[in-house]
């Protein structure tokens, strides 16, 4: 599978997030469905994200760094949006639960930063 046509399922699969994510918001009453209804939510709202989140990055990477091999570009491309989006839907969730505070948002980003500066300096040997 070349990226064009991996980067294009992507875009695929993100417009028909987008629309279930839309169909979600307007259509599923959280009070009402109860859990079923808030993880339809977020998982919805997760997918929606990564898929975004990938494309833009990807492109931003792609017009940036003019001389980066595509695999690299994509993990990284990769990574980053889901450390975004675990970033924002934690947020989310701890607003959700009235658990949101500064030190937990502190504390999100140091252990999200430490995990991305892990996978930077992990090499795998041949």
């Amino acid at each position: 599978m070349t990226t064009r046509s991996f980067s294009l399922l992507i875009f695929i699969a993100t417009v028909l997030s987008w629309i279930n994510f839309i169909g979600v918001l307007f259509y599923v009453d959280p009070y009402k469905s109860g859990v079923v209804g808030v993880a339809f939510f977020y998982v919805t709202l997760v997918m929606t994200l990564i898929g975004s989140l990938y494309l833009i990055l990807n492109v931003m990477r792609k017009r940036l760094v003019k001389y980066q091999q595509s695999l690299p570009r994509l993990r990284v491309a990769w990574r980053q949006a889901v450390w975004i989006t675990i970033l924002m839907v934690g947020t989310l969730y701890l607003f959700h639960n009235d658990l949101l505070n500064f030190l937990n948002v502190i504390l999100l980003i140091v252990i999200l930063v430490v995990l991305e500066f892990f996978f930077i300096s992990y090499k795998k040997e041949i």
